[in-house]
């Protein structure tokens, strides 16, 4: 269900989690971001193990959210500034 990876100007539909807030690639966007989507999905968050109904988007990743590394890290900094809060 998820792409493996992510493109760098390719848009996908994806949910967001209501628990811990990640944005989850789930597929392609073939209208490329242009239609008027509405869309929820029953699934569980692979961050935080959430069961629940995620709502759907659409989401066009930046050349910084391709990169695993860089993801990785932006998800644990925002972990640690949303437990200071």
């Amino acid at each position: 269900m998820f792409p493996a990876t992510l493109r760098v100007g390719v848009w996908y539909i994806a949910a967001l989690c209501p628990h811990c807030k990640r944005l989850i690639p789930l597929f392609r966007d073939l209208t490329q971001g242009a239609s008027n989507f509405r869309g929820s999905y029953q699934m569980t968050c692979p961050e935080c193990k959430h069961k629940g109904v995620f709502e759907g988007q659409h989401y066009k990743p930046s050349a910084t959210e391709c990169l695993p590394e860089v993801a990785n890290v932006q998800s644990a900094s925002q972990a640690d500034e949303s437990n200071l809060a």
